[in-house]
This record gives structure tokens, sequence and C-alpha cells, in this order.
């Protein structure tokens, strides 16, 4: 009878893990944004301009991308995986873009959530992140390419 090693039962039991987390998120953010935006006809009906829209659109395949991803990884289609990696830097672009007109516009407008920071330091924030997250995401990519700063 075979048996599995430890080491690989634990890489199997992260798989299914990450793949979980993802698919919880896209849950979570569907749960979320139901009423307001993927549901938004049968519910609230609200006028959504288009730059809404094209924002919600944009990180929901984000969120499609992110579960494929996991399920790729699970499934070791590692090399799906790495190519699918390189095409979805179009969406990365997009997002930071688009966050970027988004924060700027609901600091214009004087936007911020119940019980949150003033407008402008919600934008303040909301830089520093694209920042912070424009960092990892230039280091992770350079990696993938090969690239390391120890030589």
């Amino acid at each position: 009878m075979a048996s599995t090693s430890p080491a690989l039962a634990a890489r199997l039991r992260d798989r299914r893990f990450y793949l979980f987390i993802a698919a919880l998120t896209a849950a979570i953010v569907f749960a979320g944004f139901a009423r307001t935006f993927y549901l938004n006809g049968l519910f609230a009906k609200l006028h959504l301009p288009s730059l809404y829209i094209v924002h919600g659109d944009v990180f929901s395949s984000w969120l499609v991308l992110l579960v494929t991803q996991s399920a790729l990884v699970s499934a070791k289609q590692i090399r799906i995986h790495q190519k699918l990696g390189y095409a979805s830097i179009a969406i990365v672009v997009s997002m930071f873009t688009l966050g970027w007109i988004m924060s700027v516009q609901a600091a214009q407008r004087g936007f911020t959530s119940p019980g949150g920071p003033p407008p402008l330091s919600f934008l303040a924030f909301q830089i520093f992140m694209c920042g912070d997250d424009g960092s990892i995401l230039a280091c992770g990519s350079l990696a993938a390419l090969g690239w390391s700063p120890f030589g």
C-alpha cells in the first residue's frame, strides 16, 4: 500500500486551502456587492455611471483570475498558471488605473465610508496602498522573469 509523505500531504493541503480562500474571497465580494452591483437590476436598481461598471467588471475579472489561478495550481497545471499569469498584466494595470481614478473622484465628491476617515485621509491611504501593492507586484513580476537583486 502506498503512503503519502508528510511533505506531499502538506503541499496538497496548502493547495486546497488557497483554492478555498480564493473561492471564499470571491463569494464574500459577491455577497457584499450583490444588491448594488452584481444583482443591481433585481434589487437596488441604481443608475451606475459607466466608470463604476468598468471598475466593477475589471475588479470582478481579477477575482475570477484569482480563483482560476488557485484552481490551476491545485490541479498541478503550473504551465497554464504561469502563462495566464503573464496575460493577467493587463488586468493589474487596469486595476491600478481605475483604483487611482475612483479614489481621486471619491475625494473630490467628499466620499468616505460610514465611520471612516475624512476624504483626503482616505485618498492618502489609497495612494499609499497603490504604491505598496505596485512595489510588491513589480518585484514578483521581475522574480517571475528570472531577475534577482542577489545575483
